[in-house]
């Protein structure tokens, strides 16, 4: 094997439906840096095709035929300590929550945009603060504008512990903050008020950070500066695609995220 081909991300691909893993074979094929290693139809089989090729990421399906479920593949996975990246690929959604607690690094719907695929199997790994809340002093009266007047910021992202480090950390330091958990939750809040800063995760079932940032510009009031988080190592460059204002990639300094939101409510 040619150093080239070795340095792909070796992927592992089980879902019950032959057309589902030929179709992600053949796009993940296509692209220069992965390489896909395996298919299997049902839970045993992800076990053991994920222990005798150890590949770098698992894109793992939740209902499959058997007495195993994606869910019970993580845990299996984990208890016998191996390194594997899980992506949870469902139309079952609800279990997402579970599935990252389990230790799966993202979980995506079926029906989401195939970019947001790529970015779940290129990504790092789960959410993990480069420095815990508070380990470092942050001065208070932050979040307001020179006027004086609050700075509403919204904070989107599926995972209930990552909303709730940065709400708490945001409004530590005087901002006004909601949350949602995907990008349909976000629009709606967007519709009852538009926020100043926006900071949005990419990879989110229901509907995805590039989807949201769609949709969100064609609203007739659509003004705030957006912050982009992701798995990707390369966050900020994504973030520039897109036509953000910042991309800060996992896991980050939470105190220099916080003056990031400072600075851009004050530039509007």
């Amino acid at each position: 094997m040619s150093a080239e081909r070795r340095e792909r991300l070796r992927v592992l691909i089980v879902d019950d439906h032959r057309v589902v893993r030929e179709q992600l074979a053949t796009l993940l094929n296509a692209e220069d840096d992965m390489q896909v290693v395996g298919l299997a139809p049902d839970g045993a089989g992800a076990l053991d095709q994920a222990k005798a090729l150890t590949p770098d990421v698992l894109i793992l399906d939740q209902n499959m035929p058997g007495l195993l479920s994606g869910l019970d593949v993580i845990r299996a996975l984990r208890r016998a300590q191996l390194a594997t990246r899980v992506v949870m690929y469902t139309m079952a959604t609800e279990v997402c929550d579970e599935a990252r607690a389990t230790g799966a690094a993202a979980c995506i719907s079926k029906d989401a945009p195939y970019d947001m695929v790529l970015d779940a199997v290129r990504a790092g790994g789960a959410f993990s603060l480069a420095r815990p809340v508070g380990s470092k002093k942050r001065e208070p009266g932050g979040g307001r504008h020179e006027r004086g007047t609050a700075v509403r910021v919204l904070v989107v992202d599926d995972d209930a512990g990552i909303r709730d480090v940065l709400s708490e950390a945001l409004r530590g330091v005087g901002f006004e903050v909601t949350s949602a958990a995907n990008g349909e939750d976000a629009l709606r809040e967007c519709a009852r008020g538009d926020p100043n800063v926006i900071v949005v995760d990419l990879l989110m079932p229901v509907m995805g950070g590039r989807a949201f940032l769609q949709a969100y510009r064609r609203l007739s009031l659509a003004r705030a500066k957006v912050v982009v988080l992701s798995a990707l190592s390369s966050a900020a460059q994504v973030a520039r695609e897109l036509g953000c204002d910042a991309g800060y990639s996992k896991p980050f300094d939470l105190d220099e995220l916080v003056a990031t939101v400072d600075a851009l409510s004050l530039r509007g």
